[in-house]
């Protein structure tokens, strides 16, 4: 698993690189060998405006990470909020109330929790009767 170190050297060098969606330009008359990653579509081969030189397979792995590490960062991200919020949900539940200006005693967040659970199966067993209603 990736270290909080780790995710903001990453952030930052995608906040650091040129910006957009980059794209794999194929050489004209050589296939496979010469490829071209740029930051616009429309750029000649001839021009000098690339990121980089790369063969097909590092050209199509970068373009993708062009447009994919933000979107994996952003979903770490909240993953990573998720399992926090799984992992102590008391002490979510009384950060939330903290932050929304509310005391949340230990005993209130309790009952939160308590009540979230049952409405959690509850909306479960809706769902598996609708599903059973659609299958009938």
């Amino acid at each position: 698993m990736l270290t909080e170190k780790e995710l903001r050297h990453l952030a930052k060098l995608d906040k650091a690189r040129t910006h957009g969606e980059w794209c794999d330009i194929p050489h004209p008359e050589w296939s496979g060998a010469n490829h071209r990653v740029a930051a616009t579509s429309n750029e000649l081969w001839t021009s000098f405006n690339q990121i980089c030189y790369a063969d097909s397979d590092d050209a199509a792995f970068i373009v993708a990470c062009s447009r994919d590490v933000p979107k994996l960062l952003n979903d770490i991200k909240a993953l990573r909020g998720v399992l926090e919020r799984i992992a102590n949900p008391l002490g979510y539940l009384q950060a939330e109330a903290k932050r929304l200006g509310h005391n949340l005693d230990g005993a209130m967040a309790v009952r939160i929790c308590e009540s979230a659970i049952w409405y959690q199966g509850e909306a479960r067993k809706a769902l598996e009767e609708k599903d059973d209603t659609n299958q009938g």
